[in-house]
């Protein structure tokens, strides 16, 4: 069973800002992450990469465990709502929240913590 099902921040997650083909699979994700995200997979670094395709209909996580790929698609009739963050080389660091609230289609936004 994979540790994916449990989205907590244990996990760094990263949303990859450039459309992605959803017909890539574990390697043509791995090659988004290195060329659009400036990052690498690599297994124990407890760290999700989320894609959407251009249509925002068809998102998918990808996360590389100890004997393994895990990779978890989602597909919906609306639209999934973008994030509104600033990104950094190519990606926008998510929280395990935002990231459910992404997967249910509510509206990520960017707020500011109080002092």
């Amino acid at each position: 069973m994979s540790a994916l099902l449990v989205l907590t921040d244990t996990y760094k997650f990263y949303f990859c800002c450039s459309e992605v083909d959803m017909r890539k699979s574990f390697d043509g994700l791995c090659g988004v992450v290195e060329k659009y995200m400036s990052r690498r997979v690599e297994k124990n670094q407890k760290e999700v990469f989320i894609f959407l395709n251009k249509n925002r209909t068809h998102l998918k996580l990808l996360l590389h465990e100890n004997n393994g790929f895990t990779l978890l698609y989602r597909r919906q009739r609306d639209r999934f709502t973008l994030p509104e963050m600033t990104a950094e080389n190519g990606s926008i660091k998510l929280t395990a929240v935002e990231v459910l609230s992404l997967l249910n289609g509510l509206m990520l936004h960017h707020t500011q913590k109080r002092v």
